[in-house]
């Protein structure tokens, strides 16, 4: 029911300069305030009033991480974090155009970027999680070796065990990489 009322004619497509069509990732212009707008709506229907100020875990991937991470620039007092896989849109709304506001770089974000990736690559995604690392964020920012513009699956434990420890999570990242087969494996940018 929910996911029905956020995603029924609010993730608007339309002409890029540069691809035929092209997902709005500006949560201002629809889906950020559907989601705000379903989650109030949902808390006075169902009656858990606690729903309109519940702290909200985000999950994208492609266009919908690059929205994700701007959601976070939308409701910085709603977000308790961000996870961002394979992050970007076409022009002019790459992921490295987010905005890093102090206000942002107090959410725990984790980056996963694909370095076979070719529509999004690994540059932007890095050059976004330096821009927050250098505001002092509690930032993770991970490489999945040879690996195209695909595969959540393969992400999925990490992602889980991530979301229950944010800010101490390099210790186990460093462990988790050292358990994955070399054509699965991870590598971390760390600044």
């Amino acid at each position: 029911m929910l996911s029905r009322l956020l995603l029924s004619g609010h993730f608007i497509a339309r002409r890029s300069p540069s691809r035929k069509w092209s997902n709005d990732v500006i949560p201002e212009h629809g889906l950020g305030r559907a989601l705000v707008t379903a989650l109030d709506q949902f808390a006075t229907q169902s009656g858990h009033e606690e729903l309109r100020s519940a702290k909200l875990l985000l999950f994208g991937f492609s266009a919908t991480g690059s929205l994700a991470l701007r959601m976070a620039a939308y409701i910085p007092k709603r977000t308790a974090a961000t996870v961002a896989y394979a992050p970007g849109q076409y022009e002019p709304f790459g992921v490295d155009t987010v905005v890093t506001s102090r206000e942002v770089a107090v959410t725990p974000q984790f980056i996963i970027a694909n370095g076979r990736d070719d529509r999004n690559g690994t540059a932007r995604p890095c050059a976004y999680a330096l821009a927050l690392r250098a505001q002092g964020a509690p930032i993770t920012f991970v490489i999945q070796n040879n690996t195209p513009h695909c595969c959540v699956l393969n992400i999925k434990m990490l992602m889980l065990q991530w979301f229950q420890q944010p800010r101490g999570f390099d210790c186990l990242l460093r462990h988790w990489t050292q358990c994955m087969n070399s054509s699965s494996s991870l590598t971390m940018a760390r600044s």
